[in-house]
Formats: structure tokens, C-alpha cells, sequence
């Protein structure tokens, strides 16, 4: 269980946290933070369409130490597209639909598997979705903002698993030049749920373009913003997964779910193309946290009765991101 919290944690923060400010960009409150830079770079997007691709590298999968597959993984390219569209806003309420499709492509060059079989293919895809809403409320006269949703994902041959995420936030500080909030959330597809702090704090500095952006553990970036152009340096951690079918000795293939945690030093282009379009170029390094193959209910493999821990580890990888948004 340990070996996929991190990337769980990722998966969190990226899709929770950003519904949730989302939110409080609406507030009448922080409309006063330094305009319309600021503004147009930190709302969530209604459509996006990213392409990555990533340096060729070598791979191994083990089980307890013992090698069962290498080989190089070449040609790396991965196509994300998402959609968050409003289904009801009413005064302190509002609920958005969320859709997402990956599409993981990638060769592989001298592979030798030696029990197993764990890429028998070159292309992958993922789908999720999701509703989720958000309240606006107060406590003890302090801004407090509820966040829960409900996620449903799969392949191409079926269903993968349904689950749920709830989070609080408050506002503790918050100022022209400074926001601080801080809160918890939560997951329900552990058998106990799992509870998470969120620390976000941003801040521009006095007389500058500049400001830090830090939401912990997931990112940490230094901007520099000139009304349409953006640039950040920094680094985030991010999570991907995807269903696939291996093949283990003479067993029929088993339906797995792969994932891979990574920490990505970066740099960060962005430009306001007008108000509906954004452009966000990226480039840096891939480092691996954690990467394995699990069952539906993300815990190690179950194969003839045995449960076995399925480790992936790679070398470091240089990526180049391209970022196409549109709000309606």
C-alpha cells in the first residue's frame, strides 16, 4: 500500500485542489490579488489537449530484487485530453462534470522477458470521469471551501474501479500580495481512508513581477509574469496510470493497473493567446518516485492465489510538454 500512496497523493492534488481554487478565484474577496495575470493563469481550464514526449531509456520490471523483464522504451509519447464543464452553479454551490482521455504510446527495442510479460502491447489508453462539487461556506468567520467528488475510470475492454475524494480548505491569510490556506482530503479507495494535509501559500513580491507559487507536497514554482507572458521555474510531481493486460508464465493474461509517480524539475512557458486560449510550453526532467503493476483495487498483483510486488524502475528522463486550453 505504501508503494502507490505518493502517486495517489499526486492524483489528489492535481485534479482536487484545482476544482477547489477554481472556487475560490470566483471569491469577491481574492478578486483583488494583483488582476488579470494572475487571474487568467490560475483558472481552471474547460477544455485542454496536451502532448508529451519523453527521451528513450531503459527499464526493468522485478519482483523482490529478481529481474523479470528489460529492455528500452524509445519513441515515448503520451496524449492527454480533459474536459471540465459546469453543471450547476447556485449562489455558494456549483458542480462541474469532468472528462479524461490518455492515450500512452511507445516502442519497445530489445526486450527480454524472462517470466513475464508486462507491455504486450505499444499503445495504451485511459479513460475517467467524474463529478464534483464545491461549497462555499465560513467558519468561525474564516473562508472555508468544501470539495467532494465521485471518479469512475477504464480501458478499452471495460471498467476499472470507482472512487471517491472529499477536501476541506481555509483561507488563513489573505492579502494583496499573500494567500494561505490550508485543509485536508481525503480517498476512499483504501479500506481506510486516508487523510492528506494541503498547504498552499502564494505571494508576489513587493515592487515585482515575481511571485512564489507552493502548494505541498505537489509543486513549488518561482514566476515571473508580464500581463500575457508567463514564465515559472520550479518543480512538481505528477501521476500517470493506465490498464493493461500482462501475461505471467503459463498463466492467462491479468488484467493490471500501472502507474508511475514521477518529480519533475522544470521550466515553464505560458502565453495568454487571447481570453479563451492559452499556450503552456514545458521542458526538464522525469525522475521516478515510485512504479509498479497492481491489481483494480491499486494493492500488488494477485496471481494463482499469491499476491506479488511488481516494481518498474527507469533512469531519469529529459521531457518536452505542449499545452493547448480553451475557456469557454
Amino acid at each position: 500500500m505504501k508503494r502507490n500512496i505518493i502517486l495517489f497523493i499526486i492524483l489528489i492534488y492535481s485534479i482536487g485542489i484545482v476544482a477547489a481554487q477554481n472556487e475560490m478565484n470566483k471569491d469577491s474577496l481574492t478578486q483583488e490579488l494583483r488582476g488579470y495575470t494572475m487571474r487568467n493563469f490560475t483558472q481552471a481550464r474547460t477544455f485542454s489537449l496536451q502532448w508529451e514526449t519523453r527521451f528513450s531509456h531503459n527499464y526493468s520490471v522485478s519482483n523482490n530484487g529478481s529481474i523479470q523483464e528489460s529492455g528500452k522504451k524509445q519513441n515515448i509519447h503520451h496524449i492527454n485530453f480533459s474536459a471540465m464543464l459546469p453543471l450547476l452553479r447556485r449562489n455558494k454551490l456549483s458542480i462541474h462534470i469532468g472528462i479524461n482521455y490518455k492515450s500512452y504510446n511507445f516502442d519497445l527495442q530489445s526486450q527480454e522477458s524472462f517470466h513475464s510479460s508486462f507491455f504486450p502491447q505499444n499503445d495504451y489508453d485511459y479513460f475517467s470521469g467524474n463529478i464534483n462539487a464545491a461549497y462555499r461556506t465560513s467558519l468561525w468567520k474564516t473562508p472555508l471551501f468544501l470539495y467532494a467528488s465521485v471518479t469512475t475510470d477504464g480501458w478499452n475492454d471495460g471498467f476499472g474501479k470507482i472512487y471517491g475524494r472529499v477536501a476541506a480548505m481555509m483561507v488563513l491569510k489573505r492579502t494583496e500580495q499573500s494567500r494561505l490556506t490550508v485543509g485536508v482530503m481525503g480517498m476512499t479507495l483504501f479500506r481506510n481512508m486516508p487523510v492528506y494535509p494541503i498547504i498552499t501559500y502564494w505571494h508576489v513580491f513587493s515592487n515585482s513581477k515575481c511571485s512564489l507559487d507552493i502548494t505541498l507536497p505537489s509543486q513549488i514554482f518561482l514566476r515571473y509574469c508580464n500581463r500575457n507572458n508567463r514564465i515559472s521555474v520550479g518543480a512538481a510531481m505528477r501521476g500517470e496510470g493506465f490498464y493493461c493486460k500482462i501475461r505471467s508464465g503459463n498463466t492467462r493474461y491479468k488484467v493490471c493497473y500501472f502507474t508511475e509517480a514521477t518529480y519533475n524539475p522544470e521550466l515553464v512557458y505560458e502565453y495568454i493567446i487571447n481570453k479563451h486560449l492559452h499556450l503552456s510550453i514545458s521542458g526538464g526532467y522525469s525522475l521516478l518516485m515510485n512504479s509498479g503493476f497492481y491489481d483494480k483495487d491499486r494493492k500488488n498483483v494477485k496471481i494463482e492465489g499469491r499476491k506479488i510486488g511488481m516494481k518498474f524502475d527507469r533512469k531519469p528522463t529529459p521531457f518536452f510538454n505542449l499545452n493547448v486550453s480553451y475557456t469557454l
